[in-house]
């Protein structure tokens, strides 16, 4: 399956794809107009080659020999006025994936250093891009069991980013206590799609619904100021928007009758729109059902729950040197 890409990544690989055509028409142009003999040659070896192809069904076969002569003239000519051979040549700006972002279905790098060169950080606490699959330590879970069961966890997480492009309506939650690794599962999902090429918003809880109550605010307002409605727009969208949304301490926001509004109405939009949404939060199942009404418990009873184990690793160093 194809990496999926935003917009704008698609627009700017589209951009270098038909910019590398239009180099190599202008080169070609330009050689032509120096060397008219060698136009002549280049036309030729395609009339012949095409002929050829034309009397591959006949009972006589293909006689090649005619076009391994042009060919050699051609390569005489470019010897002796010492020309290149690639002028008429696409020179695609990334060879490896010649300019369409993925590479076997996966996704190339020119096109993952797009994405994370136009990504703005319109939330203060961003990715961790130090925190990824690669560099967990956990060695750090001194506990045998406890080192397993996270082992398990993370397993799991990658198993969701591999089958991300596959999966239909699965949404996650990792619950358990403060300092167990949970914001680092985030982080650690949040970069694998991000290198996959899939719209990622990272936030924690707190900025999330103070996000939308500003961008209420704003709206309301009789004269808002343009640039930071701007903002707030972009931030509402990401969190509204963003194919995954990862949300980071959900528990620790203010409970109001608002944010009970805004968090049902982000958990409808995103699975109506079948976006996925991550959360890590220190509260249980049962803690949803006491802090929160039953409409957004129930939303979030349908996540898949796993409970993250283990020692409080905040003093601890969390990732491999």
């Amino acid at each position: 399956m194809r990496p999926a890409l935003t917009d704008d990544v698609q627009k700017i690989l589209q951009g270098r794809y038909w910019s590398a055509r239009a180099q190599r028409d202008r080169r070609q142009a330009e050689v032509y107009a120096k060397h008219p003999e060698l136009e002549a040659i280049d036309l030729l070896e395609a009339k012949t080659a095409y002929a050829i192809l034309a009397s591959a069904a006949s009972e006589n076969g293909c006689d090649f020999s005619p076009l391994r002569e042009i060919k050699e003239k051609r390569a005489r000519y470019l010897r002796d006025h010492n020309l290149r051979g690639d002028y008429a040549e696409v020179i695609p700006f990334c060879r490896h994936c010649g300019d369409t972002g993925s590479v076997d279905g996966v996704l190339c790098d020119c096109a993952r250093q797009i994405y994370l060169e136009l990504k703005p950080q319109w939330f203060d606490a961003g990715l961790n891009r130090e925190e990824t699959f690669a560099r967990a330590d956990l060695s750090l879970y001194a506990d045998p069991a406890e080192r397993a069961h996270m082992k398990t966890l993370f397993s799991i997480a990658q198993d969701y980013v591999q089958r991300f492009f596959e999966l239909i309506d699965r949404d996650l939650i990792f619950t358990g206590p403060q300092g167990r690794g949970k914001t680092y599962l985030l982080n650690a999902i949040g970069n694998a799609l991000t290198s996959r090429g899939v719209d990622v918003c990272f936030v924690p809880a707190t900025q999330m619904f103070s996000a939308l109550v500003e961008y209420r605010k704003l709206r309301e307002s009789f004269r808002p100021d343009p640039e930071m409605l701007e903002t707030a727009t972009a931030r509402k969208r990401m969190i509204y928007e963003s194919t995954a949304l990862l949300i980071d301490d959900l528990g620790l926001e203010p409970l109001t009758p608002q944010t009970y509004a805004d968090f049902i109405d982000v958990l409808n939009i995103r699975k109506q729109d079948k976006r996925h949404t991550v959360i890590a939060t220190n509260q249980s199942y049962g803690d949803f059902e006491k802090n929160y009404d039953k409409r957004i418990a129930s939303r979030l009873g349908a996540f898949a729950i796993y409970e993250v184990k283990g020692s409080d690793l905040r003093l601890s160093q969390r990732v491999s040197p």
